[in-house]
């Protein structure tokens, strides 16, 4: 009887034990934000990620991992049986249309939930909601057209629009810049052509400003800069649109029709400019052409007239009041070139006429100068024009051998095809081939000779020279080759003096003084009766 009476309550005590386990329904969390619940949506009651277990106090347990949550982010759940709607248990247990459970984080941060739900005392359903990590807030703008997002409209996770906040405190974004045009992004309300934003605090929907879509006209087609400036004090938001900043274009328009390839074409692309960038002005050159004096406008004939235009519009054009004009002095094949300074809108034009003997560059070899490898840099050395002159200061010594050499235009691209100059002869010894009554051209005479191989010229000195080369026929300081029978027509003169006595220092000291000089500096008597090139008044003079 005793046992019967001891087996009656261990059974007793084990009934609750037998109806928990015989409990076959399962119990899952459904709610919102979706990601604290690991779904891909809202309120999921189908969602498997978030069934229930039994814990140790016979009490069904579930935990969420570590998610963003924003400070005021009201976190709702309810529990669900068996997956279904039809029967979910929120606030004291009930179900049905029951309240949710609700928790409202103070702070933006890293939050973890627990859910606990007990059948067997009255369906309690506890949550605790808990803070694990502070964190600043960050704030992202999105929008439309997607363009300007990266290439997402309105993806609140879009870290391309990520705020960075700057040393006054405001929160600032800058699109990459994006095709647009007034077709994009058409509104209800608005129409076509606009762009609308808002900016979102932890990428999160329900805490963003402004409460409506911020919204941008889109002006015209073109590329542009988005930029966005946020206040977190005061939640106060601005924004613009940006145009691409472009370099506008330069072009030369003008007249006679041969040079711009058309008459006034402000359109024409062939003649627009280019930038030196050392210099920094525009430049451009036309193709050798045919001029005469008759060319141009009927009325004026005889001229070139241009004008730079921006951007092929002639709403815009320099010079803004008159015309650029250059004489054309005689008939012959010009090349005109152009500049432009975009800072001060200054025009400057220069017709050049063809001449096969003229000479823009010369340059001294020798075997001081790499061993007379003259068809390298380091084999040649320039002369610098000055004063209507090429001239270069060496130091050389006694049995040192030298020429120069001069590219012409005719023949620019073969060095073979350059032309040297040398000591010819007893008479030419300073002198390129000049008359016989102007051989007092270089000073002393002893300096140099003629002896050297090949008629190079030879130092007789050891020291420091200035070396400078002139035009004695022409006053405007263009040198030419010379041509024909050596001893006519030939105006070039070697000049060998003191680096000291330049003839540009002769011009500044002495101009308006009547006193004369020879070439290098020299101070004469008088004025001279031997033909040749003196200096007067600051000016070279010819005298024959």
């Amino acid at each position: 009887m005793r046992k019967i009476t001891l087996l009656a309550m261990l059974m007793a005590l084990l009934m609750p034990l037998t109806l928990s386990a015989q409990d076959t329904h399962v119990y899952s969390v459904a709610g919102e934000p979706k990601a604290l619940f690991g779904s891909d949506n809202d309120w999921d009651a189908a969602f498997t990620g978030t069934e229930m277990l039994l814990n140790d106090n016979n009490v069904y347990e579930w935990n969420s991992g570590q998610v963003e949550l924003n400070a005021g982010r009201d976190v709702k759940f309810k529990v669900v049986e068996d997956h279904d709607w039809a029967v979910s248990y929120g606030l004291q247990g009930e179900t049905g249309e029951a309240a949710n459970m609700i928790y409202t984080p103070e702070k933006h941060g890293l939050y973890t939930l627990k859910v606990t739900f007990d059948p067997e005392n009255d369906n309690l359903v506890t949550g605790e909601l808990t803070l694990v990590e502070e964190l600043p807030n960050t704030y992202t703008v999105a929008g439309a057209p997607a363009a300007l997002f990266g290439g997402k409209e309105w993806d609140e996770n879009n870290e391309v629009g990520l705020m960075q906040l700057n040393d006054n405190g405001f929160y600032v974004w800058t699109s990459e810049l994006a095709e647009l045009t007034v077709e994009d992004n058409p509104l209800a309300d608005q129409g076509p052509g606009h762009v609308e934003f808002k900016v979102i605090v932890n990428h999160d929907w329900n805490v963003s400003y402004p409460g409506a879509n911020y919204s941008l006209e889109i002006p015209a087609n073109g590329k542009y800069n988005l930029k966005v400036t946020f206040d977190p004090e005061t939640n106060a938001i601005t924004g613009v649109l940006v145009p691409e900043e472009v370099e506008p274009t330069y072009s030369v328009a003008g007249i006679p029709a041969s040079l711009f390839g058309g008459e006034w074409d402000a359109t024409n692309t062939a003649t627009e400019m280019t930038l030196n960038e050392e210099t920094n002005l525009y430049e451009w050159s036309s193709e050798l052409t045919e001029l005469t004096t008759t060319d141009g406008d009927p009325e004026e004939p005889g001229y070139v007239f241009l004008k730079v235009v921006e951007n092929h519009d002639w709403n815009v054009s320099y010079p803004e009041e008159d015309n650029y004009d250059i004489v054309i002095p005689t008939d012959g094949k010009y090349t005109l070139k152009v500049t432009f300074n975009p800072e001060t809108k200054e025009v400057n034009g220069e017709l050049i006429l063809d001449d096969p003997n003229l000479i823009t560059e010369i340059y001294m070899v020798g075997n001081k100068f790499n061993q007379w490898q003259w068809d390298t840099p380091e084999g040649r050395v320039p002369l610098k024009f000055v004063d209507g002159g090429f001239e270069t200061t060496q130091t050389l010594e006694t049995g040192d051998e030298f020429k120069f050499i001069a590219p012409l235009v005719a023949e620019p691209a073969e060095f073979a095809d350059w032309k040297w100059f040398g000591g010819e002869d007893e008479a030419h010894v300073s002198n390129f081939w000049v008359t016989d009554d102007f051989v007092h051209g270089s000073w002393p005479i002893d300096m140099i000779t003629h002896e050297g191989t090949e008629h190079n010229f030879l130092m007789c000195v050891t020291g420091t020279f200035r070396f400078r080369i002139i035009s004695r026929a022409n006053e405007d300081g263009d040198l030419r080759a010379p041509v024909g029978t050596p001893g006519l027509h030939e105006p070039l003169v070697l000049i060998i003096g003191d680096p000291s006595t330049a003839v540009t220092d002769i011009a500044a000291n002495k101009n308006g003084d009547d006193t004369w000089y020879n070439i290098v500096g020299m101070k004469l008597m008088g004025k001279p009766t031997v033909p040749g090139i003196y200096i007067n008044n600051g000016k070279k003079v010819i005298v024959k």
